[in-house]
């Protein structure tokens, strides 16, 4: 299916990249090629793009678990928990600065239940750390600050921010 020249504006856009530099429409299908493709090298189930903190099913969890090559923050919460809620912004934020060195996923745990059972949560919100395919860290419950997920982050995943 060929997209049309403002389907790709949006998709760019959406990408929070810039296309206002572009006439022709194959320079604006050249940039989200380039997107998609530096996309799918950063998650292997193509469901990341790098930057965000994205909610996955349990199918991509399990593609982007089964990944080692770039360290991954799982977020298993529910929409209904308070606690979940203060940390959608703090982990919004860091997935930003990260970029392409740390993968963030968020997992609904009402509609994964049977994912979250597999990773023994317990508590809302959970964050698992993984690093080489391991869990190196698990935290339930918010941490105190930006400053606290930033330090986790470089001790446990090895990234400096």
């Amino acid at each position: 299916m060929q997209l049309k020249v403002n389907e790709i504006r949006a998709e760019l856009a959406a990408r929070q990249t810039s296309w206002g530099d572009l006439f022709e429409k194959k320079e604006l299908a050249a940039r989200l090629a380039g997107l998609k493709a530096r996309a799918a090298s950063f998650s292997r189930s193509g469901a990341l793009v790098p930057g965000e903190a994205t909610i996955v099913i349990g199918r991509d969890l399990r593609t982007e678990m089964a990944d080692a090559r770039t360290p991954l923050l799982i977020d298993v919460f529910a929409t209904w928990c308070g606690p979940c809620k203060m940390i959608t912004p703090m982990l919004s934020k860091l997935a930003a600065t990260l970029g392409e060195r740390v993968r963030v996923v968020k997992l609904d745990s009402d509609k994964e239940g049977e994912l979250s059972s597999e990773l023994r949560v317990s508590a809302l919100p959970t964050l698992i750390f993984l690093r080489d395919g391991k869990e190196v860290h698990r935290l339930e419950g918010v941490p105190n600050g930006q400053g606290a997920l930033e330090a986790l982050v470089r001790q446990h995943l090895g990234v400096q921010i």
